[in-house]
């Protein structure tokens, strides 16, 4: 199995891990499901949710971002918001704990505030391979992972697809911003107006 992430180091005293970059790639004994290579907009009547994540190990802070669109490309929802971790969480296992913890935050914002029919794009592919199998978890994230699905289920229509992180950076530039911030913020039928070149982009 490989991993791999992305590391940013802004001084001597600040390092920034882009969690919302880190993939999976599963190699023997798996199929590799390939990742799409772009934004792609959800059928009508359903919702695409895109999360991301990222890492300050320094101040042992993680900022995540939500964002939810029609299949017009519409921004019906969003959130950011600031995570304290343990130190334990800085460790790579721990990293992809983080991971399935983000995309259970990310339904449960989504399904809390009344949408019923989404599609959710990630970049985790071993999560997303616990998420698609029939099998029960036996993986040190199975209890997260079961209650993904047991939201999920609760849905009327939920399913999950692999996507390139570089397709996604609306919700990365959100979850960055929210590193910087204490106060968490939810937006409702409005695209956040600093990220909006990045909706564009991502669905251009």
């Amino acid at each position: 199995m490989i991993h791999t992430a992305s590391t940013v180091t802004t001084d001597k005293n600040s390092s920034l891990i882009f969690g919302s970059r880190l993939q999976f790639q599963d190699v023997g004994g798996r199929n590799v499901i390939p990742m799409a290579s772009r934004w792609r907009p959800p059928d009508q009547g359903s919702y695409k949710l895109n999360m991301g994540f990222s890492v300050d190990s320094c101040l042992s802070l993680a900022g995540v971002g939500f964002l939810v669109q029609d299949a017009d490309g519409t921004v019906r929802a969003a959130m950011k918001q600031r995570m304290v971790l343990c130190d334990d969480k800085l460790q790579f296992q721990a990293t992809v704990v983080l991971a399935a913890t983000v995309v259970l935050a990310a339904v449960k914002f989504a399904f809390d505030v009344g949408f019923r029919s989404l599609d959710v794009d990630m970049s985790y592919s071993e999560l997303y391979h616990l998420l698609q199998s029939e099998d029960p978890c036996l993986a040190f994230i199975g209890s997260l992972v079961d209650d993904i699905l047991l939201i999920k289920n609760s849905c009327n229509d939920c399913k999950f697809s692999l996507i390139k992180s570089s397709c996604n950076k609306a919700s990365f530039s959100l979850d960055y911003r929210a590193l910087s911030s204490a106060t968490s913020q939810v937006w409702f039928d409005h695209c956040p107006v600093n990220i909006s070149s990045h909706v564009l982009f991502d669905s251009s």
